[in-house]
């Protein structure tokens, strides 16, 4: 079985990148520089953990960075930087467009926060809610990352 996990806020820490680039109301371009990404730390435990899951499934990343100029290429790096282990990684544009992935892509699993673990404002609370609906509707299987890989781990083993 496939797991396809988020990056932002669910491997990395990416929202001292956001806070530090939020200026107006509004993320600004320079959020989303090679300059700015490859700063992001990884999250405690979150290499471990997915090297520990690669035993018994195969690790795939699905991030919404399709919009990012080289975005590909930067995210890669920074995976590669960092020494997580994959067998894919995959970009959409919006977050929406992971549930159509998801569906050509079953089984599988989506390990994603849904920008739950948030810390801007009330204006990204809410993001992601149209992806959850839908991967409900779908029967998608996908966990919601809360900042705990141990948690996640337990709960992907118990379902």
């Amino acid at each position: 079985m496939k797991i396809f996990c988020d990056i932002d806020s669910t491997i990395n820490n990416h929202w001292v990148r956001i806070q530090k680039n939020y200026e107006n109301n509004a993320i600004s371009d320079k959020a989303w520089s090679r300059e700015e990404i490859m700063k992001d730390l990884p999250l405690v435990g979150s290499r471990e953990a997915l090297s520990g899951l690669s035993k018994s499934f195969e690790i795939n990343f699905l991030t919404a960075r399709g919009d990012i100029p080289d975005g590909f290429n930067i995210t890669r790096d920074w995976l590669d930087l960092y020494d997580f282990k994959y067998n894919s990684l995959i970009l959409v544009k919006k977050p929406i467009e992971k549930v159509d992935f998801m569906v050509n892509n079953q089984p599988s699993i989506l390990i994603d926060d849904f920008s739950r673990r948030q810390e801007i404002g009330p204006s990204y609370i809410h993001l992601y809610d149209d992806v959850i609906k839908q991967l409900k509707i779908k029967k998608i299987n996908f966990f919601l990352f809360k900042g705990d890989w141990q948690q996640t781990i337990k709960e992907i083993y118990e379902n």
